[in-house]
């Protein structure tokens, strides 16, 4: 049985202010592994956006935005998540974050 995990998303481990908070492959003091859980603690100044829509076919994801805007196409639909607004894609839906 795994015990809780309590930390500052400003000290998990970061390549490129990116880290993988949960997840199946998560590891380090600052990870939760969860082959049914994905947080992704990304903090940035950059624009990005993914390569191309996809689907997670085991796990659910939901975005958070602490700060900014962030524009997800969830099955052709795009969506504004503005600072203080959260989204949930189930696992199995396309989606694609288009401006981050």
């Amino acid at each position: 049985m795994r015990g809780a995990l309590h930390g500052r998303l400003a000290d998990a481990p970061m390549a490129e202010r990116w880290a993988l908070v949960a997840g199946s492959e998560a590891e380090g003091p600052g990870a939760f592994a969860s082959p049914s859980l994905q947080v992704i603690h990304n903090f940035t100044d950059e624009p990005w956006q993914d390569d191309a829509p996809h689907a997670h076919r085991e796990s659910d994801e939901i975005y958070l935005v602490l700060l900014g805007v962030m524009h997800v196409e969830v099955d052709g639909a795009r969506h504004a998540v503005k600072a203080g607004e959260f989204l949930c894609v189930p696992a199995g839906v396309v989606h694609q974050l288009v401006d981050v």
